[in-house]
């Protein structure tokens, strides 16, 4: 799908209800028949070579009919070379069509471990490749319905041959794609190579700028090369990416405003006059007032209060919800003037609603994800809408490790669920209701869930189908992975 219906990421954020139905078929995918018949609201898809370790669905993304899974420790070509398994839908049945594996792929490289598609057009990360620098690859889906590479993609950056390089960058640890542009996100890369444990992070924007689909994806000089403001180090700038037309988001876990590793996420939107890429706005985790703060009791006033709509540049300090080490920036996910964020560690805390007074007390990292939307189209100014958080609480539930987005619909991965068993996985399916109220709709569970299978580490939507990865699932030896397509 192009612009404001890329389906890059798209967010699962589920309700109340469990949904846990049958296998698609008896043997539930188990065991990698290649075909996956879906009897039922759920399907199990496996590789058909599946083998020890391979942690197939580790990075997963659906568009329409195609599903594209990522095992990235896969021994394709050598120890954990990586590769990615094509699948279609084809009446009820998911069919496993091509195994992907790019010109030049070496043992090491982690082909698989970011993808993300458009329409015909698919871009994979391999985040380890060239020694650690990464590589990031296109494909196009041809007329005979295979998946063909198109180009390889690396990190060109100005001043290069100045020695500015990246130094084991990663990447394509993130990758977004709206057409015609592709982010590709390096958290580890060091503009200033004398400084090699910066990890300041950086995201190139490459541009299709040609009107034959064979023509080149370019490195836009003027426009493509982004890095967070004031060279932190230790940013991890680029840990995620979302695009949706002129809109791109990008995760910074490691950013420190505020509080140490407390992370941020970057708003760009793109001007299309200059074909540039302009920092609207830094986002960071905030919470709604109370209602009492809305409107202050009378006489002096007790304590600062939070104020509504004190969000951008900086959140009014009395909003702030960022505390160290909260992964906030874990994950993005973009559709038109709607942007997600996932905390997967942050803490759930507890706030007494005395105006004023407000005390907090850190219980479980049960994660979390916040919702933020564009005041008015095109101006840059976004607030927070809401914060979504789970009514069920455990501990290191990993709620927003993943998220992905449609129309009135948000997926939020918790692979540290634990109602199967520690790490068994879960993922939130929420909704838009008609009084514009996010409201959880359901709450998915594999029906064959097991302890450590890590449901939920990847998501994707696409209207009423949704994809989740379970990387850690075991049918096909430990850690051999697995992938469940749900019809919602």
């Amino acid at each position: 799908m192009q612009g404001t219906n890329n389906k890059t990421l798209r967010v699962l954020f589920v309700a109340a209800a469990v949904l846990m139905v049958g296998s698609c078929n008896e043997s539930g995918g188990g065991g990698g028949s290649g075909t996956d018949a879906c009897g039922s609201a759920e399907c199990k898809l496996t590789a058909s070579d599946a083998l020890f370790g391979d942690t197939f669905g580790f990075a997963s993304a659906i568009d329409g009919d195609e599903l594209l899974i990522g095992a990235e420790n896969h021994d394709a070509v050598g120890v954990g070379s990586g590769v990615v398994y094509a699948y279609r839908r084809v009446g009820s049945e998911y069919e496993e069509i091509q195994k992907i594996v790019p010109a030049g792929l070496a043992p090491g490289d982690a082909f698989g471990s970011a993808i993300a598609i458009d329409g015909d057009v698919a871009v994979i990360g391999a985040r380890l490749a060239k020694d650690g620098n990464g590589s990031a690859y296109v494909f196009r889906l041809d007329a005979a319905g295979q998946w063909v590479e198109e180009q390889e993609l690396e990190a060109s950056l100005e001043g290069r041959e100045a020695g500015r390089g990246p130094v084991k960058g990663q990447f394509g640890r993130a990758v977004a794609i709206s057409f015609p542009w592709i982010a590709v996100g390096a958290p580890r890369d060091n503009f200033f190579n004398f400084l090699p444990r910066l990890k300041m992070g950086a995201v190139s924007m490459f541009e299709h700028t040609g009107t034959n689909p064979e023509d080149p994806w370019e490195f836009d000089d003027l426009a493509g090369y982004l890095i967070p403001v004031g060279i932190p180090a230790g940013e991890l700038f680029g840990t995620s990416v979302a695009l949706d037309g002129p809109v791109l988001a990008v995760g910074a876990v490691g950013d420190d405003e505020g509080r140490a590793n407390s992370g941020a996420a970057f708003v760009y939107s793109l001007d299309a006059v200059l074909g540039t890429w302009t920092l609207d706005r830094k986002l960071k985790a905030v919470r709604e007032p109370l209602a009492c703060e809305l409107e202050p009791p009378p006489g002096p006033p007790r304590a600062p209060f939070c104020r509504a709509g004190g969000l951008n540049d900086f959140p009014d300090p009395f909003c702030d919800d960022s505390y160290a080490n909260d992964n906030f920036g874990i994950s993005v996910a973009v559709l038109g003037d709607r942007v997600v964020v996932g905390a997967d560690a942050r803490e759930r805390r507890q706030q007494n609603n005395i105006c004023g007074f407000l005390t907090t007390a850190n219980a479980n990292a049960t994660g979390g994800a916040y919702v933020y939307t564009e005041t008015s189209a095109g101006s840059g100014n976004w607030s927070l809408e809401v914060r979504l958080e789970p009514a069920d609480v455990n501990n290191k539930k990993a709620f927003g490790r993943s998220l992905a987005v449609d129309t009135d619909v948000i997926a939020v991965g918790a692979f540290g669920d634990d109602d199967s068993g520690l790490f068994s996985g879960a993922a939130y399916i929420y909704r838009l209701s008609l009084d514009s109220v996010w409201a959880l709709d359901t709450k998915l569970r594999a029906s064959d869930s097991q302890a450590n299978d890590n449901f939920g580490v990847s998501v994707g939507i696409d209207g009423e189908r949704a994809l989740i990865g379970a990387w850690k699932e075991g049918d096909g030896g430990p850690q051999s992975g697995a992938a469940y397509a749900f019809d919602l």
